[in-house]
């Protein structure tokens, strides 16, 4: 169960994605392609610089050590979609281990965009993995939406979860006073 001051509320997870990137002003932004344009649009409206990292197209563009070599101590933040958006890739459990111990011993901020959990066939299990393990990670931020898992087009309602009660407060702090 994940202890409800974790949640942050938002009008889809783009609006919370613009908010992370305006509270924590990262200057270097890692963004895996393929991968959803929104990272892109905010990583500009912030200001920030991007680093694209190629997926090879031979592993199905799942993330693998191209993107662990490109995450260097200058790198601020890593957003990635799990699974992939558009190629539906679904990062395994010890990869993701391995994705967060390195970006937390680099000092990276990761936000990992699970807005297409539910569709995948792992999905089930999956979802207990990253927020079981929220607590272990100061810097994770996992972005959910309703809008796809419960079919509700047109309604904009995202959700991110975050263990550090300082980040959650820079990031609360961008959204609009009577936001939800």
């Amino acid at each position: 169960e994940i202890p409800k001051e974790y949640l942050l509320f938002g009008n889809g997870a783009s609006e919370l994605f613009l908010a992370v990137v305006h509270a924590l002003k990262p200057r270097n932004i890692v963004i895996p392609v393929p991968s959803f344009y929104g990272y892109e649009y905010v990583a500009e409206a912030a200001g920030s610089h991007i680093k694209y990292v190629y997926l090879p197209e031979e592993t199905g563009f799942r993330p693998g050590r191209e993107l662990l070599q490109e995450l260097t101590a200058d790198t601020d933040m890593l957003f990635v979609a799990n699974p992939n958006n558009p190629t539906g890739q679904l990062m395994g459990r010890e990869y993701l281990q391995e994705l967060l111990e390195h970006c937390r011993q680099q000092g990276i901020t990761v936000v990992v965009d699970e807005c297409f959990i539910e569709f995948c066939e792992s999905g089930r299990e999956q979802p207990k993995f990253l927020l079981g393990e929220i607590g272990q990670y100061e810097n994770l931020l996992l972005a959910r939406a309703f809008t796809k898992s419960f079919a509700m087009p047109g309604v904009r309602l995202g959700y991110l979860v975050c263990s550090n009660a300082e980040l959650r407060e820079k990031i609360r702090r961008q959204l609009p006073e009577w936001n939800l």
